[in-house]
């Protein structure tokens, strides 16, 4: 009986365990930290979701390593836009927040959900 309490357990919290992942790159800003959940793979028709969840209005660029600008973003509070990524599977994307001012996102495939600041 004992053994088979533990298996039930046992077999019930490994589905418990789930990883957040979507098909698009989605940022959450929220006042003291920027979470980041990135898609499996790449897609040539991958897009970017830029959530505020702040009291201000963000205002930021969506552009490549090299320099190429995708897009400019401006995001009301309590709302999201969302961008599409016509770039390469080589080309690194970033997303750099002008205002507030803060430091550059890389976005990067195939890596679990992050925060920067990284939690304590």
């Amino acid at each position: 009986m004992k053994y088979l309490v533990f298996l039930i357990l046992l077999f019930f919290t490994r589905l418990s365990y789930s990883v957040e992942r979507t098909d698009a790159f989605v940022i959450r800003i929220y006042e003291d930290k920027f979470k980041v959940v990135s898609p499996k793979k790449y897609d040539p028709k991958m897009n970017l979701i830029i959530e505020n969840m702040t009291l201000v209005k963000i205002i930021g660029r969506v552009e490549t390593l090299s320099g190429k600008v995708i897009e400019n973003v401006a995001i009301k509070s309590s709302k999201f836009k969302s961008v599409e990524l016509k770039v390469g599977k080589e080309d690194s994307v970033v997303f750099t927040p002008l205002v507030p001012a803060a430091q550059s996102i890389q976005l990067e495939y195939n890596r679990k959900p992050y925060e920067i600041p990284p939690k304590k």
